[in-house]
């Protein structure tokens, strides 16, 4: 947020292109942030679209997780995707 307030697209590109490493579920800054270019994970519910179909895929920068339901992502399979990317 901006003063309480959403970013703006402009802002939002500007943040997600100076992070290190962008997490996000199947949404649009989580895509937006993949096709900036920058290194992150999106984490995908198998019951919706495969990550394949979205478009989200930007390998080795920007992968994907699916779990089944999502809940069923632990936090350690997260750490260790995101520690992989960082080594």
């Amino acid at each position: 947020l901006d003063d309480g307030h959403p970013l703006s697209i402009p802002l939002l590109a500007t943040v997600l292109q100076g992070a290190r490493l962008v997490v996000g579920n199947d949404s649009g800054p989580t895509h937006l942030a993949a096709h900036l270019g920058s290194r992150g994970l999106a984490l995908f519910d198998a019951g919706g679209n495969p990550p394949a179909q979205t478009g989200i895929l930007r390998p080795p920068r920007f992968e994907a997780l699916v779990g089944t339901p999502l809940a069923t992502l632990s936090a350690t399979t997260v750490h260790e995707a995101l520690a992989a990317k960082t080594a």
